[in-house]
């Protein structure tokens, strides 16, 4: 049983048959090969997003030498996991998330 199924893209219908072949039916009008460019542009507050993320990336948000401290101390079974100082620092960070939001 053969089975077609029309996918919208602007003003082109695409029509993808069961057998994975594609075939185009123009709605209007044909677009122009300007108007299928490939470029995209940010708007200003995407271009600030994308220098954030640029600059976060060379950031180092981890000491390796507390890392490989905390690892060696894991491993010789001297680490000790402290509920109390891990409550109350979940505890503190929920503070600041709800006086940022005010």
């Amino acid at each position: 049983m053969k089975i077609d199924r029309p996918v919208r893209t602007g003003t082109l219908n695409t029509v993808v048959t069961s057998n994975g072949n594609a075939s185009s039916r123009s709605g209007t009008s044909t677009p122009s090969p300007a108007a299928t460019s490939d470029q995209v542009s940010l708007t200003q507050s995407g271009n600030h997003i994308r220098q954030l993320e640029t600059v976060l990336a060379g950031t180092d948000i981890a000491s390796a030498e507390r890392i490989s401290a905390i690892k060696q101390a894991i491993t010789e079974g001297r680490f000790q996991i402290k509920p109390e100082a891990i409550a109350s620092g979940l505890i503190a960070s929920v503070k600041a998330l709800l006086q940022e939001k005010k």
